[in-house]
């Protein structure tokens, strides 16, 4: 597989992606008005999904910030800026490509690995044999075995 790997620092405002089929690293800005977030980032020892790098951060572990009554959508519970909001993340040209369109901002382009050519067959094989073994295991899901429905 041909990778390709550019190293520089670039001050951008992606809006949408245009180096598909790349593992890029970037300073991203999260939505603060976004439900279920894209992108996570590991704080505490624990993947954490959130739209504030520096709330994360402060609050103790285990602690859902939603469940406290004073939030709501907004910077209403976050005063922080969006630099103190933003962190840097590797995530794949998929997942960055579906956070862009809930309203994520890469302002800072630090690397990118891009591959000229793009297969779904490298894990396929070990996808297949784990999910045989998994229905030898545990038999076929009900609602695959009831004909009627078909």
């Amino acid at each position: 597989m041909n990778t390709k790997s550019h190293v520089m620092m670039w001050l951008v405002y992606i809006l949408r992606l245009t180096f598909m089929l790349s593992t890029p690293l970037l300073f991203i800005i999260p939505p603060d008005d976004l439900y279920l977030p894209v992108i996570p980032e590991r704080i505490h020892g624990k993947l954490i999904f959130h739209l504030c790098h520096q709330c994360a951060i402060e609050i103790e572990p285990g602690v859902a910030k939603r469940k406290q009554t004073s939030y709501c959508y907004g910077r209403k519970w976050c005063q922080h800026d969006d630099n103190k909001r933003g962190f840097v993340s590797t995530t794949c040209s998929v997942e960055l490509e579906l956070a862009l369109s809930r309203g994520y901002r890469a302002t800072k382009v630090y690397s990118i690995y891009h591959w000229e050519e793009w297969s779904d067959e490298l894990l396929r094989p070990y996808v297949q044999d784990m999910m045989r073994l998994k229905i030898e295991a545990s038999g076929w899901p009900s609602s695959a075995l009831s004909p009627e429905k078909y």
